[in-house]
């Protein structure tokens, strides 16, 4: 599992590259627009960036949750039983148990939900992950995701 200090270099590190890119950032992308990652380290670098725009809101810049999201990031992040305040009801045995809550919840706003692709979603797995010591040998995605083991 990465330490706070880690994930805190790891999070200004992507803040930083995305801050020094032109001015003339292309939009963030669509369903129709987003490209699947060729590299574990491109999704994961993706990630954080969909990360930090999407889910940061609520789930704190490192992932450490907050009064109205949990933490993602740290000692008892993605646990297997649902805590009694969530509002998820599933077990997340896999991270395909997770991407399927996650796509069908997060962000709650639906409107916000349309702005994600699924490669956005996969790369935010990725990166949360990874941020949690979980090494990947791939890209994770619908072909794999069943066999990424987070609670046997």
């Amino acid at each position: 599992m990465l330490s706070p200090l880690r994930i805190a270099c790891l999070l200004a590190l992507l803040t930083a590259c995305r801050e020094s890119k032109p001015a003339e950032t292309p939009p963030t992308p669509t369903k129709a627009s987003a490209q699947p990652p060729r590299t574990v380290a491109d999704q994961i670098a993706r990630g954080g960036e969909r990360f930090l725009a999407s889910c940061a809101k609520c789930h704190g810049d490192s992932g450490q949750g907050s009064d109205d999201a949990p933490l993602l990031v740290g000692k008892g992040a993605l646990p297997l039983d649902p805590r009694p305040e969530q509002k998820r009801t599933v077990k997340f045995h896999t991270v395909r148990d997770v991407a399927q809550f996650v796509t069908a919840n997060m962000p709650p706003k639906a409107s916000e939900r349309a702005k994600l692709a699924p490669d956005d979603y996969w790369a935010i797995l990725a990166f949360a992950l990874n941020a949690n010591g979980i090494v990947l040998e791939e890209p994770v995605g619908p072909g794999n995701a069943a066999s990424i083991v987070l609670h046997p």
